[in-house]
């Protein structure tokens, strides 16, 4: 007999189809009763899996999730000052800034406003929350050097912006003479040291204008209360373009009181901030400042930028 007549008795080949038909066929196949080449029951069977196979996923990430929020505490972190990555040594931040990274120089013409106009929002950004301090809160207080806030007491920042650095006058940019507002960087639980006078004489590097701007502090409390900062030009090339005395402050302002540390995510918390404005800065130049906190238990690593940042200005003509 022939072996494909005999094969063919046992099998019928299905018909051959055009693409469309096999297409319309995959999407309803009315001999078989399947639906895109599966039964109804044969779906069910897959839907029953995949509902309880997420059902199961979904749980597990949600009791996962909730032990995790039970090591958490929503006030204070976990790991704070050496047992955490941020340290026990404070950065310093400073306003204004650039949109891109910090490192980028701070570029302005003093003729042109729209050269200055992201500087001066910068600023009003940086400002708007201290305007914003309740006047008759009982929670804020005026506080005062060798004193310290009590536990549900937050000391007010003043706001005796020098008349050179207000916004009425551009916060300096127009007259060629830019204000920066300086920041310590929060850090939970941290706690300066600030250094006595047995410190300051003994201490050779400290600054020697510095030790004697301090040194010319009167009251002892506020001689012995403050983190203090320091802004020059960082090499020979950037004090020659500064000149003597371009850097100024408000009066004895140039340092951080105490009194407004640790930081314990109080609410309504504002960090203290010390204006330093660059007086006369020559157009057509640019210069690189350091500007250094100084405090015993703070340590200057420029690499981390660690108790310290790097201004660089440039005033085009």
């Amino acid at each position: 007999m022939d072996q494909g007549k005999k094969n063919d008795d046992f099998y019928d080949r299905p018909p051959e189809l055009s693409g469309w038909q096999a297409f319309k066929q995959f999407l309803w196949n009315p001999k078989s009763h399947e639906i895109l080449g599966r039964t109804g029951k044969s779906w069910f069977q897959i839907l029953i899996f995949y509902v309880i196979l997420y059902a199961f996923l979904a749980g597990f990430f949600a009791s996962m999730l909730m032990i995790f929020y039970q090591t958490l505490d929503a006030d204070k972190p976990r790991w704070q000052l050496d047992g955490s990555r941020i340290g026990v040594n404070p950065g310093m931040g400073y306003r204004p800034n650039n949109v891109e990274p910090d490192n980028l120089p701070i570029i302005f013409n003093m003729k042109d406003p729209k050269s200055f106009e992201t500087y001066i929002q910068s600023i009003d950004n940086f400002l708007q929350k201290y305007n914003d301090q309740p006047t008759d809160s009982p929670t804020y207080i005026n506080c005062k050097p060798g004193s310290m806030p009590g536990a549900d007491e937050l000391c007010r920042v003043p706001l005796d912006i020098p008349v050179d650095c207000i916004k009425e006058k551009d916060y300096g940019f127009s007259a060629g003479s830019p204000c920066f507002f300086l920041k310590l960087n929060k850090v939970f639980g941290w706690l300066p040291e600030p250094y006595m006078d047995e410190d300051i004489s003994s201490n050779e590097r400290i600054p020697k204008e510095l030790v004697k701007k301090i040194q010319a502090i009167t009251d002892i409390n506020e001689r012995t209360n403050n983190v203090w900062v320091w802004c020059e030009g960082e090499g020979a090339v950037d004090k020659e373009t500064l000149g003597n005395n371009t850097v100024t402050f408000n009066g004895n302002t140039f340092g951080f009181p105490k009194y407004y540390y640790p930081y314990t995510n109080q609410p309504g918390y504002l960090p203290p901030f010390v204006v330093m404005q660059l007086k006369d800065f020559p157009q057509g130049k640019s210069a690189r400042l350091i500007c250094q906190l100084w405090a015993k238990n703070i340590i200057q690593d420029r690499q981390r930028r660690l108790g310290m940042t790097i201004i660089e200005v440039k005033s085009q003509e």
